[in-house]
């Protein structure tokens, strides 16, 4: 069913799918944290639609959540999207689905939504924030207002691409790059860091040698950059063994 709808005093809440199907990944991998006793504790109501009793494999169900509210209309998450790489869970990746349509036939067009709320910020969450335009990402609510977790972004990196640019080009002392909210965040490098950093990339781009070993499919060997540096051999083997 694409959608469903309930009533809550002057609130309509109207479920608007987008994807239901295996993740490919057995419970104790899709959330690694979690006990096989708490799994077991709430089997009964996952059982079977979401989780195989046999394999133990999880099933999910995307959607998004369509709120109609004080002439408001507001969504609460959006889902994996169309068209998105998604290296590491490659069930959601490249995904076309129907969920534009499906929020259609619930009577909402993207430039309807007022406001789109992620509760938090993984993909499966945010994924039609933006949708590819010809070779263009762009918003796909353009009159939304989108609230998100302060404690998401607060203190936080998030995805760090460019980061390591400060120290590649031995900035890492600017003012402007230092603080709550700039690129390295509040509290100042390691004084030496990225001194050295610029070095090694000098040393590579002259000699094609950044001072450890290659990197081959074998070891994976990999250096490790902090304020100690370590080389070891393939730091996310269980990471990979779950992806291959």
């Amino acid at each position: 069913m694409p959608w469903k709808q309930i009533t809550l005093g002057n609130v309509s809440i109207t479920r608007v799918w987008e994807y239901f199907g295996s993740v490919e990944m057995t419970s104790d991998i899709f959330f690694p944290e979690s006990s096989k006793e708490v799994w077991e504790s709430v089997s009964g109501w996952l059982v079977p639609h979401f989780l195989d009793s046999g394999t133990n494999i999880v099933n999910s169900a995307n959607q998004t959540w369509l709120l109609r509210s004080e002439d408001k209309t507001i969504l609460v998450d959006t889902g994996v999207g169309n068209h998105k790489e998604r290296p590491y869970t490659p069930v959601w990746s490249r995904l076309e689905t129907d969920l534009l349509a499906n929020l259609a036939r619930a009577g909402v067009q993207p430039e309807d939504v007022d406001i789109v709320i992620n509760t938090h910020l993984h993909i499966d969450h945010v994924g039609w924030n933006t949708y590819l335009d010809g070779q263009t990402w762009v918003p796909t609510f353009p009159h939304a207002t989108y609230l998100m977790p302060k404690a998401d972004r607060d203190g936080q990196l998030g995805a760090t691409h460019a980061v390591e640019l400060p120290f590649v080009f031995d900035l890492a002392d600017r003012p402007e790059l230092n603080g709550p909210a700039a690129l390295l965040g509040p509290e100042q490098a390691p004084a030496d860091l990225a001194a050295r950093v610029h070095a090694t990339w000098i040393r590579f781009a002259r000699t094609g040698d950044p001072g450890w070993d290659p990197y081959d499919t074998d070891r994976r060997a990999t250096m490790r950059i902090d304020a100690e540096w370590s080389q070891t051999d393939d730091p996310r083997s269980k990471e990979r063994e779950v992806w291959s």
